[in-house]
């Protein structure tokens, strides 16, 4: 752990193996939160639906910054 960096204290960083760094919101090493999840066989969200979210958010980015790409960026 790497700690926080640029004042984002609910990020915390983490080196990888591989050397590179990556940004994990702090609730996800919380064990308080943790405790009250469980693995579970199956997933509960199918993978089109984070893909149809995915594709809106990308949506409504685009709109707001005016420059009209709209469409899932696995499409370009």
């Amino acid at each position: 752990m790497l700690g926080c960096a640029g004042g984002l204290k609910n990020i915390v960083y983490v080196r990888l193996p591989d050397t590179t760094t990556r940004g994990i919101p702090s609730w996800m090493l919380d064990e308080a939160v943790c405790d009250g999840m469980s693995v579970i066989p199956r997933p509960v969200i199918a993978p089109q639906a984070l893909r149809a979210l995915a594709d809106l958010l990308l949506a409504i980015v685009s709109q707001e910054k005016g420059n009209g790409k709209e469409g899932s960026p696995h499409e370009r």
